[in-house]
């Protein structure tokens, strides 16, 4: 049996052994509490990074949107004036060939050279005659036209007495109908169209860097 001092003693090892293992349970749940602020810290600090990455893609996103918007607005803006510069230099070159008529001599000899021309193609293609075609405001300048040609020409190539729908020039047919030759000056004007454009663009829109289409 115990005598009282030992029972004082053991009761103060068992509450130095408690007391021990309480410091010891307090400073693993100190250990335990600063290594999760610590982390919960790195974690919010790396939610604040990575929001300011997002923000900041964003911005940059925007931005680039902003940015090609407004390059698009002025490609489109460049387009518009080039196509009504086209359409200027169309009606200009058209105004032109209207023009012409005021010139009857020249007229006459422009006439005479597109039917010279259209002739000997289709003539060359195998056809007998060719049947010539005009406005009906140029049948005399073209009638002129078709008299001052060669021989050879001259009883091969004729006019019809049907007008065509053309602003001016001729349009040249197969004594069978199956042949055309189209020389018309919106024709005229249409096939030379990708010059112009071209032509243009390599004056006036040279050098516009990114805007250029």
């Amino acid at each position: 049996m115990a005598l009282p001092d030992e029972v004082e003693l053991l009761c103060m090892a068992v509450e130095k052994m408690a007391a021990s293992e309480v410091e010891k349970i307090l400073e693993e749940a100190r250990l335990r509490h600063d290594r999760l602020v610590r982390q919960r810290m790195e974690q919010i600090k790396r939610e604040q990074e990575e929001q300011k990455l997002y923000l900041k893609r964003q911005a940059f996103q925007d931005a680039r949107r902003k940015v090609d918007a407004a390059e698009l607005k002025a490609r489109r803006m460049v387009m518009a004036t080039r196509e009504e510069i086209f359409s200027r230099i169309l009606d200009q070159g058209n105004q032109r060939l209207q023009d012409l008529r005021k010139d009857r001599k020249r007229y006459v000899e422009l006439l005479q050279a597109m039917v010279k021309k259209a002739s000997a193609i289709i003539l060359e293609a195998g056809s007998k005659a060719v049947e010539i075609r005009c406005a009906s405001q140029d049948a005399q300048a073209v009638e002129e036209a078709v008299k001052n040609l060669p021989e050879d020409l001259r009883g091969r190539v004729n006019l019809s007495a049907e007008p065509a729908v053309i602003q001016g020039g001729i349009m040249a047919y197969s004594l069978d109908g199956k042949q055309l030759l189209d020389l018309s000056f919106e024709t005229v004007l249409k096939r030379i169209e990708p010059d112009i454009r071209a032509m243009t663009a390599q004056r006036l829109f040279k050098g516009n860097g990114r805007i250029q289409t």
